[in-house]
């Protein structure tokens, strides 16, 4: 005798398939909000760090002398800079003193600040998060630098070549007061998400 197998009937099918597309739904919720998080914490992140520098400008009085570098005279001033490098994808916070020197360089030092809590260097790097900077809009193209000072707007800059090279100095380009929002665009890597960072000419800094 033959026994009569039985197949799975349409409504179980049905079922099955409705189980897996619910499971692979949840999958797919789950890692994106992994992927919104990541890009949200290092957007949350350099936002703080911009924040951090603007507070480290407002708490140390600009201070202003003259001097002498490399031979000509000087103006300094205290500045908190933060320079965003998109090729290695990470920002470097520098405590400068600003030397506008006769020749036209805008000289600052190299050395980055100590992180209050990593104790290290104050380098961020956004890869840590699966993100990188996909661009940086500071009255336009072209500028990687924020730098804060006492009682003054925003300003942008772009690191160049010194005409003179001094020791550890490193020189800036043209260095404006921010005329607009500046916009720094995070982007995750693996979904390609993005978040903004924005900061006003009043200061203000928020992630958008």
């Amino acid at each position: 005798m033959f026994k009569n197998k039985k197949g799975f009937s349409l409504i179980e099918l049905v079922v099955a398939i409705v189980i897996m597309v619910i499971l692979a739904l949840a999958a797919t919720s789950r890692f994106g909000s992994y992927n919104t998080l990541r890009l949200a914490s290092a957007a949350r992140k350099t936002a703080a760090d911009l924040q951090y520098a603007q507070q480290l400008a407002i708490s140390d009085s600009t201070l202003v002398s003259a001097g002498q570098v490399d031979g000509s005279t000087a103006f300094t001033t205290k500045e908190w800079v933060l320079e965003f490098d998109t090729t290695t994808n990470t920002y470097t916070l520098y405590p400068n003193v600003w030397f506008f020197v006769m020749s036209g360089d805008n000289y600052f030092f190299d050395d980055p600040i100590q992180d209050p809590y990593t104790k290290d260097d104050f380098i961020v790097d956004l890869e840590e998060y699966g993100v990188s900077i996909n661009s940086i809009n500071c009255n336009g193209g072209g500028n990687d630098t924020i730098i804060f000072t006492t009682g003054n707007p925003p300003i942008c800059a772009q690191r160049q070549a010194c005409s003179t090279p001094i020791g550890n100095l490193h020189c800036y380009g043209i260095r404006s007061p921010l005329t607009a929002d500046a916009t720094i665009t995070l982007q995750y890597d693996a979904d390609l998400s993005t978040r903004n960072v924005t900061i006003s000419e009043t200061g203000r800094i928020q992630v958008q």
